[in-house]
């Protein structure tokens, strides 16, 4: 017990630690809120669509740690397969693949070429792997891939550690070409996506790549901007020095921001960790009724400011594999969990952690105190330090916690489950076929080893003199930017 309590912990930890580089939340020009108006101008109109990033970061994928920068990582690097805003895995250099138990089987497209006219071979996508499990940003995505060996010019065969019927979806890692990165360092390697990185002149660009298959584009280049001071990165979108920023809201804080905005949903579940072990709520039953009777659309709108979509299940919403399932939980049952309350909850008190580092959460936690106090519920919400927060989720010093972790795309949710949990052995049998979806959420829900709040979302603000409907998701921030313009 308590190694699975320490590896989530760790997780965790990893997670609200490893703050982005130019995130962006309060900050705005001398620490003040930003009204500079927003106007197209002449110089606008006719220069190229400009980004932020970092040059001292650079456009390694696997080197660069800014935000900013792996924003921009899906314009220049291809993968195996892409992953939409539904998270599902849509062949890109893969042409096909087969699952079979641990063995994942991978065709490259022939078609697909790196920005030089190469050919992507099975021994680029191999070293692209093994730089990916080497890498911070990348190796969580591939933890349950052991390793990957070309069985051909063309053909990948991956190994894992489990079986995962959603394997497909982890083999988004960039691809690069194999003779153009040494020893992991920033030397900049060939691209295989939409664009490529233009370093002939002071002024970079990202220019379009003639190879990339079927790439029409309005913006045959996008002008990189270096951002040096992180407190004056909104400013820059402001007043039209860069023309679009994306804020994860990891901090969590947001003031609004004079441009244009689109809430882009991440998958970062945000979930009430359970001592099951505390009396108070020791009793699935009682978990349930609890789960049932939270107001996940007032949490989402005022303690995440909107910027949040409620969980009913531990899958994003958005996920295309619970399309037309039923979802346990809802209000059809809230008649039948107030009754449970009212007669099992009389003098009922959880102490609940949470971390006072962020103010989204404290809120959070302050609206499901009232929440479950209009039903006779007392909650003590304990603000904790980020450290004293840690050790005391390890410690189990807590009936709750508000807790969050970010999912890899195939929703992998081994770092939340425990192994003594019910539903870690139903969650095995749903990732080895033996079990549907419906099976598996069903068991989930009655046991309930944590408790779903909802799923955070992030901030894609951008110039208003954008002409276009502007699209986005997780997975590509700047998914049609080949057809940005200004308005005339």
């Amino acid at each position: 017990m308590k190694k699975s309590k320490t590896k989530i912990v760790a997780l965790l930890a990893v997670f609200i630690l490893t703050v982005p580089l130019f995130a962006c939340g309060k900050d705005t020009k001398d620490g003040k809120k930003d009204n500079t108006k927003n106007t197209t101008n002449k110089s606008q109109i006719n220069r190229e669509i400009r980004l932020p990033y970092s040059h001292e970061d650079g456009l390694n994928p696997y080197v660069a740690k800014s935000l900013i920068n792996q924003s921009i990582m899906p314009l220049l690097y291809d993968s195996l397969y892409v992953v939409d805003s539904a998270y599902k895995p849509n062949p890109s250099v893969a042409k096909s693949a087969t699952v079979l138990a641990t063995e994942v089987t991978v065709e490259i497209n022939p078609s697909k070429r790196f920005a030089n006219g190469s050919y992507i071979s099975a021994q680029d996508v191999v070293h692209s792997f093994e730089l990916a499990k080497q890498s911070d940003y990348y190796s969580q995505p591939i933890i349950n891939i052991k390793k990957a060996q070309a069985t051909g010019s063309s053909t990948v065969v991956f190994f894992l550690e489990k079986v995962d019927a959603f394997a497909l979806s982890c083999l988004d890692f960039p691809i690069v070409k194999a003779d153009t990165l040494i020893d992991g360092t920033m030397q900049y390697p060939e691209s295989s996506g939409r664009y490529s990185f233009d370093n002939s002149e002071a002024t970079k660009y990202l220019k379009i790549n003639s190879s990339f298959k079927d790439n029409e584009s309005t913006n045959k280049k996008i002008e990189l901007v270096n951002i040096t001071d992180s407190k004056a990165i909104i400013h820059s979108l402001v007043i039209g020095n860069i023309d679009s920023l994306f804020c994860d809201l990891g901090e969590g804080s947001y003031e609004r921001i004079n441009a244009g905005t689109q809430d882009v949903a991440m998958n970062n579940l945000v979930f009430l960790g359970i001592n099951k072990y505390s009396p108070a709520l020791s009793n699935p039953d009682m978990r349930q009724a609890i789960s049932t009777i939270l107001d996940r659309e007032k949490i989402t709108s005022e303690g995440f400011q909107g910027h949040a979509t409620p969980a009913f299940t531990p899958f994003n919403p958005k996920w295309y594999e619970l399309k037309s399932l039923k979802q346990t939980g809802k209000d059809a049952e809230k008649e039948k969990a107030q009754e449970y309350i009212a007669e099992n909850a009389k003098k009922l008190k959880i102490r609940l952690v949470i971390n006072s580092d962020n103010e989204f959460k404290i809120v959070a936690a302050q609206k499901i105190a009232q929440n479950f106090g209009s039903y006779g519920i007392e909650v003590e919400v304990v603000e904790l330090a980020f450290s004293a927060y840690n050790s005391a989720v390890a410690s189990g010093k807590y009936d709750m916690y508000l807790g969050e972790i970010k999912l890899t795309n195939n929703m992998n949710l081994y770092p939340v489950l425990k192994a003594d949990d019910l539903s870690y052995t139903y969650y095995n049998q749903l990732l080895d076929g033996s079990m549907t979806m419906q099976e598996f959420l069903d068991g989930f829900y009655s046991e309930l080893p944590f408790i779903p709040v909802c799923y955070r979302s992030g901030i894609l603000a951008f110039s208003r003199n954008i002409a276009v409907e502007v699209k986005s998701h997780e997975n590509d921030l700047y998914q049609n930017i080949n057809e940005w313009h200004f308005k005339k």
